[in-house]
Order: C-alpha cells, then sequence, then structure tokens
C-alpha cells in the first residue's frame, strides 16, 4: 500500500522535494505558514515548473469550465487536472502522479498521513511546527514517521524524537545537502538518523528526493552531526575559493583560466562547480543563503560544545560569516564570503 504523505515547509528546498514525491507517484498534503505557496505547489502538481508564474493560454492548452455550485476544473489532453471544491484545498491528478492537497494546519496535513516530513528554516520552527497550537503533536497517530529535513541541532532532534515517542509515533533526522538544483532534480544527499527499521520503511519515499540516501547511525540525531561535518566543509571550501579568486586577481591573472587551471586538479570542489561562474559575475543572487550557512556553523558551535571539543577553522568561519551577515549580506548566497577578502584586499575578483 502506497504511504500517505504530508509535507510541510514549500520554501526553496520543501518545494521541489515535495513535487518530487508527487512525480513518485505518491499522495502528498503540504502545508506552509504562507498559505499561497502551499496552494501554488498543488495548483501545479507534478508537472509544475520551479519560478513559473502566470500562465497564458494558448490555442490547445487547458479548458476552464464551471458549473454552478461546483469548483473550477481544468483539464489538457495529458496534463494535470485540478478541481476546486469552495472551503476545500485544490487536488491534483496527473496520469501517474501521486494527488497534492493543502491543510490548514500542520496538525491537519499529520492526521491522516503515513509519513510527515518537513523542511523548515532552523530548529526553532522545527519545534513550533510540531509543539505549537494545530502543531504535528497534535494530529500525528501512533504508527506514523515524522522525518525532518531541516538542518537542525542534533539535541533538539533528539528531544523532539522523545515526545513524538510519547504518541506512539517514530523520527528519522534526515538533513539533506545538493542545494535547490539538487532538491529540482531529485539528486540530493540525505544523511539519515534513526531506528534501521524505520530507516528500511522509509527508504523509497526518500530515494524519490534524492540520488544518494545514507543512514548515518541508528540514533536521531546522527544525521544532523552528518550534514553539520558537511557544512564545515562548505563554508571551508567557499571561504578558500573566494581567497584564491583574489590573491589570483590581485597577481594580475586571467580569473577564467586561473579557474580552468583549478578544476582539473586536486584544488578542484563541487563547491567551486556550483558556485564559481556566478562569483566572477558578481552574481550573489540565493541558492542558498548565507545567514543560513551562519545558523549551521551556530550550531556546529552548539554541538562542538555539547561534545567537549572545539574546532579552528569551523570556529573562524563562523566568526566570517557573522561578520558577511552583519554586512548586510545575509540574504546572499554564501559564496558572497569572497566580499571579506575583496575588502582586505581592495580588489574585486571578476571574469
Amino acid at each position: 500500500m502506497t504511504e500517505r504523505l504530508a509535507f510541510l515547509g514549500m520554501g526553496m528546498m520543501g518545494a521541489p522535494m515535495a513535487r518530487n514525491l508527487l512525480r513518485a507517484g505518491y499522495p502528498v498534503t503540504v502545508w506552509n505558514r504562507t498559505a499561497a505557496k502551499a496552494e501554488a505547489l498543488v495548483s501545479g502538481g507534478a508537472t509544475d515548473t520551479p519560478g513559473a508564474g502566470k500562465v497564458t493560454e494558448a490555442p490547445g492548452a487547458a479548458k476552464v469550465t464551471e458549473a454552478p455550485g461546483a469548483g473550477k476544473v481544468t483539464e489538457a489532453p495529458g496534463a494535470a487536472k485540478v478541481t476546486e471544491a469552495p472551503g476545500a484545498g485544490k487536488v491534483t491528478e496527473a496520469p501517474g502522479a501521486g494527488k497534492a492537497a493543502v491543510a490548514a494546519s500542520p496538525a491537519e496535513a499529520a492526521r491522516e498521513a503515513d509519513i510527515v516530513l518537513a523542511c523548515l528554516f532552523d530548529a526553532e520552527a522545527v519545534e513550533q511546527v510540531l509543539t505549537g497550537p494545530e502543531g504535528v503533536l497534535e494530529g500525528i497517530r501512533p504508527g506514523s514517521v515524522f522525518i525532518d529535513h531541516t538542518t537542525n541541532s542534533p539535541p533538539v532532534s533528539r528531544r523532539l524524537a522523545g515526545l513524538l515517542a510519547e504518541r506512539g509515533a517514530a523520527m528519522l533526522d534526515a538533513p539533506v545537502s545538493g542545494g535547490d538544483v539538487g532538491a529540482i532534480e531529485g539528486a540530493l544527499s540525505i544523511m539519515v538518523g534513526g531506528d534501521p527499521e524505520v530507516f528500511e520503511r522509509c527508504r523509497p519515499v526518500l530515494a524519490a528526493m534524492g540520488s544518494r540516501v545514507t543512514l548515518m547511525g541508528e540514533a536521531v540525531g546522527a544525521g544532523g552531526h552528518a550534514k553539520l561535518a558537511n557544512q564545515i566543509m562548505v563554508a571551508i571550501h567557499l571561504a578558500a575559493m573566494g581567497e584564491a579568486l583574489v590573491f589570483g586577481a590581485k597577481a594580475g591573472l586571467d580569473l577564467n583560466q586561473l579557474v580552468t587551471a583549478l578544476s582539473g586538479g586536486v584544488a578542484a570542489s563541487a563547491a567551486m562547480d556550483l558556485w564559481v561562474k556566478k562569483v566572477l559575475r558578481g552574481d550573489f543572487s540565493p541558492g542558498g543563503e548565507a545567514r543560513v550557512l551562519l545558523k549551521d556553523l551556530t550550531y556546529i558551535k552548539q554541538a562542538m560544545d555539547d561534545l567537549g571539543f572545539s574546532l579552528p577553522l569551523a570556529e573562524t568561519l563562523r566568526g566570517m560569516f557573522a561578520e558577511l551577515v552583519e554586512l548586510g549580506h545575509g540574504l546572499e548566497n554564501p559564496s558572497a564570503i569572497i566580499r571579506l577578502a575583496e575588502r582586505a584586499a581592495g580588489v574585486e575578483a571578476r571574469g
């Protein structure tokens, strides 16, 4: 029997992840604090294009008909069918795709779901969605599973797992890496902590969103620790790339040629592949945000305190990203860390 899913959080990562679950044939109830984002995903369903806006009708396109007292029905040959009933959420059907609906609250979303997934901004948001008024804990049923894809603080994840266990529900912490591109393409790396039997039950759901799904440990929090290790490397790679480009610019090198050379050697990295072209154009538009990486580096600091040690580069990077955010660049993508090196050298690294 197909698992019934709920997905909470329709942000840059959550919306494409939920869309891939629909494409895989799962019925998905979605919720978002800003309801319009949830409704937009449901209207587009599995066939929606990220970043799409208005729909223009052309010959041969979908027709809209309305019957008295009924909801609007949109049909197009081979396309999704969207039905809206007064006072109800929208439902999307596409050949081979799952049905989608909008819930009014996390509790409502969880009430009929076998597996509840969430991808939210931070630990505070996850805690609010679980324990707040009309939260998941008010609706989740015994035997259900809560999967948290948020980059969360492991101690918070463990505490929330305890609250879920009191209601007979299990939890996996399963943060993701791969950015918005990986979310759109269903190619995320998903790092999971939790009971192996629960993991195996949920593996097909996770595989619909990720190309690499790894059980990091049998305790909730193991996934979070793995993601925080990932974020240490991401921050180091981005800071190193920025300083290398500024060094090259100061030395008068052709930066495009420098990137070509670096890409063929040990200095190559996925972070450079993803961001270097944008950096050279001076394009720091979001695809991830510097303030989010600062949040993750803060969780790393908390985890190190909890484990009784510290790492010098992680601490240095936390200070650097804090400075970047204080300078007003928190909403830019984290490759904007190059701005600190540019300020120090008095040069812009563009190519």
